[in-house]
Formats: structure tokens, C-alpha cells, sequence
């Protein structure tokens, strides 16, 4: 639960940072963009997706040259090809490869619906509005003026040191993006003591 929490309130601060960015402007919502600014990294996925697939392939080859009735493949050419493709350590690599992609999916999917549910509560609770079919979202005046306030428990406290100047702090430095802060932050935006 706190971990989600942490990941909702981290994807509702780049939400609103973005979204206040470019306001009044529509904008895209970057699910991507979110992930790398919360340093939610998946070029590992793509990575090991491509050593599987370059090792399936050559085991695949191997296979393919050792049914083949190939008049050029000698008896030791052909007892090397199965002992690479039986070697121990190779299967258990690719295994290792299956298990961390799908490990490393279930995490996107994960935090996929996360960022969806967010998108989708901060529109309900009213600091964002959905523009028609096109996927363009926009501040609404209760999320302008949330992010523009600096609360102090549920009450307004001053003009200064605003939301959104906090968020912006948050997100100025990846290595140190605290996800405790934010929860705070969004907590007060929405009136809550977390």
C-alpha cells in the first residue's frame, strides 16, 4: 500500500507539474516521461528482451543445422553444436532472462494502472479536465489555484512557497526525488494531512 501510494503521489506531482507548465494550453499526459522522472527505468526490459531473442535465435540455428541433413556438417562439427545447445549454463540463462522479463513487465503493467488511476482521480476530484477523444488534459481553476497556494494543514497559509514551486524543487533532482515529500504535498493540495 505505501509503496503505491508513494508511486501515486510522485505520477499526481509530473502530472500537475506538467499540466501547470504549459497551462492554459492543452498537453499530452507521458506515461514514459512519468516513469523517467520518477527514475523508473525499463530500458532493462528492452535489453533483455533482445539478448533472449538473439539467443533464442542462435539456439534456433544451431537446431536448425543439426537436423538438417547438411553434407558439409562433420560428426565433431555436429557433437560441438549439441553440446553448446545442452550446455547447462546457457539454459539457465535464458531462463533467467524469461524470469526478470517477466518480472520486469509486471511491474510496467503495474505501473501503468497506477498512473491511469491517477489521471483518472485527479480528473474526478476536479484539478484536471479530459479535452474530448484527443488525449489532451488541462488544469481546471480548483488545480491552478490548489498548485499556486501554500497550505498549512488543510488552511491556506500564503502566496509564498507555493505547491507547485515544491513539486518543481522535487523533480529538480531525480537522484533525490523523495516520494515521502510528495505524498505530503499532494496531501495537502487535497486537504488531507497524510
Amino acid at each position: 500500500m505505501q509503496e503505491k501510494l508513494e508511486t501515486f503521489a510522485v505520477f499526481a506531482s509530473f502530472i500537475l507539474s506538467e499540466l501547470f507548465d504549459s497551462f492554459p494550453v492543452l498537453s499530452g499526459l507521458n506515461k514514459h516521461a512519468a516513469f523517467e522522472k520518477a527514475a523508473l527505468d525499463f530500458e532493462g526490459l528492452g535489453a533483455a528482451q533482445r539478448e533472449l531473442s538473439t539467443r533464442e535465435s542462435y539456439r534456433q540455428l544451431f537446431s536448425g543445422l543439426l537436423e538438417s541433413k547438411n553434407p558439409y556438417l562433420t560428426l565433431d562439427q555436429r557433437h560441438e553444436l549439441e553440446k553448446t545447445l545442452s550446455r547447462e549454463e546457457g539454459l539457465t540463462k535464458d531462463d533467467e532472462l524469461r524470469n526478470r522479463i517477466t518480472q520486469l513487465q509486471g511491474m510496467r503493467e503495474e505501473l501503468e494502472q497506477i498512473f491511469d488511476g491517477t489521471v483518472r482521480f485527479l480528473e474526478a476530484e476536479g484539478y484536471i479536465r479530459a479535452h474530448g477523444d484527443e488525449g489532451k488534459w488541462q488544469l481546471t481553476e480548483k488545480g491552478f489555484a490548489h498548485l499556486n497556494k501554500r497550505f498549512t494543514g488543510s488552511s491556506i497559509a500564503s502566496s509564498e512557497d507555493t505547491l507547485i514551486s515544491r513539486i518543481k524543487e522535487q523533480f529538480s533532482n531525480p537522484s533525490k526525488l523523495a516520494a515521502q515529500s510528495l505524498i505530503h504535498i499532494i496531501g495537502a493540495m487535497a486537504g488531507h494531512v497524510l
